[in-house]
């Protein structure tokens, strides 16, 4: 017997047909079928409100956020206690840059439905944008909750409470990610390195192998484990470099001046002071590591010329947005250094060989890019004895008698070694030392 012919769902050319066509379009990606199946809908009924919702919807996806915004407040005139036309209505505001609009929308979509968990999710995301941190927390709580919960919603609220000093919250809301998604990379890594804050080492190295079984060459999970067990590197990979500070950038400064105490570019630029006569300026000047421009605007005044490096394209742009630089470079700083000819008659490097171990190739690249007598000042982070180690943060420290042997390898007279507390660790002082190198010549 013949399988008889399975009926339609809908009355071809119906609306409801229509609307059918018009979503399929869309789930697709097939932006332009879906307005057209809609616009067929609101040639019959003018005053649809799915049909006008559905077609906002799409003016948002193509971009047209005036036109998105018109035709979903026009649904919501003909169908006011819709929660979804809300919630679209605040997803469009928010991206046309109507914070508070916004956020009236999707509390009215809350109101409506309590369980859309995306809506609850976007209402936090507007909070944040405005500054309004407790009630941002909320509703990345809320959001998170249940079995389909938002991971993202519970990945923010860890970075919400980590950038509030709250370490066992923010652990505690990248587990919840971790569970709504598990192999979550980013929401591992977070966790791994607020565990580290937490003085839970094993933990941590337990959550960047975590993320190594989902990305084995994972170039920052790779150095936390070995930082964590104790595995010997020569240095920092620079792939891993380069994402943990595009990562920080936006909060570098604050979280390193405002929290942790840091003056190191302070203390660099007046150690810079004391090497040249009273009065006197270096011509060109190299930032080495540069980072948002902290050492570099400290030393500003002392400079005809500033030119500053780093690997992370975010946090030059901080630096470039902070002014001061004559020019600035995306770049690793040995590679940089091998691939120049012309000279510096200055280099500072604040914190930054933190992330070389072995100083032996710095050194003799920054003598060779030297003129002659030109200063090389920088910090470092002591270790206990030995040469150089990897400590369980991810930065390397350094022996101060095999800094002084390297640099008298490379031809460096050492002219001062000072004791300096260069930040707070979990509230203890990090000890380190700030040195002045005159090249040879």
């Amino acid at each position: 017997m013949k399988n008889k012919r399975r009926a339609p769902r809908f009355a071809p050319g119906s609306v409801s047909a229509l609307l059918e066509e018009g979503m399929g379009a869309q789930r697709r990606g097939d932006l332009e079928g879906a307005a057209r199946a809609y616009q067929r809908v609101l040639t019959k009924e003018p005053k649809n409100p799915d049909a006008l919702h559905l077609s906002g919807v799409v003016a948002r996806q193509r971009g047209d956020l005036p036109l998105a915004v018109r035709l979903i407040r026009e649904a919501i005139d003909r169908a006011p206690d819709v929660a979804v036309y809300h919630a679209n209505l605040g997803r469009a505001l928010a991206e046309a840059g109507d914070a508070d609009g916004c956020i009236a929308a999707l509390q009215r979509a809350v109101e409506l439905d309590p369980s859309l968990a995306l809506a609850v999710y976007n209402l936090a995301l507007a909070y944040e944008s405005k500054g309004e941190l407790h009630a941002a927390a909320e509703h990345y709580a809320w959001a998170a909750d249940g079995d389909d919960g938002v991971p993202e919603a519970a990945f923010n609220l860890g970075n919400l409470e980590s950038s509030r000093g709250r370490v066992d919250e923010a652990i505690a809301a990248y587990e919840r990610a971790i569970t709504l998604r598990p192999g979550y990379t980013r929401a591992l890594a977070n966790l791994g390195y607020a565990l580290q804050k937490a003085g839970r080492f094993e933990d941590a190295a337990g959550a960047y192998r975590a993320i190594l079984e989902v990305e084995p060459s994972d170039p920052e999970a790779q150095h936390m484990v070995a930082a964590l067990t104790g595995e010997a590197r020569g240095r920092a990979d620079a792939e891993y470099v380069a994402r943990f500070f595009d990562d920080y950038a936006a909060r570098f400064e604050a979280v390193l001046v405002g929290e942790l105490s840091y003056d190191t570019p302070a203390a660099i630029a007046e150690a810079v002071r004391r090497t040249a006569p009273e009065g006197a300026r270096f011509a060109r000047a190299l930032d080495l590591g540069c980072g948002t421009g902290l050492a570099g605007r400290a030393i500003r005044p002392l400079c005809d010329e500033l030119v500053g490096v780093d690997l992370s394209p975010n946090m030059l742009d901080k630096a470039r947005e902070g002014g001061g630089y004559d020019a600035l470079h995306a770049a690793d700083l040995i590679g940089f250094l091998s691939a120049r000819q012309d000279l510096f008659d200055l280099f500072v490097a604040s914190d930054v060989l933190n992330y070389l171990g072995d100083l032996d190739e710095t050194f003799a690249l920054v003598a060779a890019r030297s003129r002659p007598g030109a200063p090389f000042v920088f910090s470092t982070e002591a270790a206990d004895g030995g040469a150089f180690q990897l400590d369980r943060t991810g930065r390397f420290q350094h022996g101060r008698a095999y800094v002084e042997a390297v640099a008298a390898r490379h031809g460096f007279r050492v002219e001062s070694c000072d004791d300096k507390t260069l930040r707070k660790e979990r509230g203890q002082p990090v000890h380190g030392h700030l040195f002045v190198l005159r090249a040879p010549g």
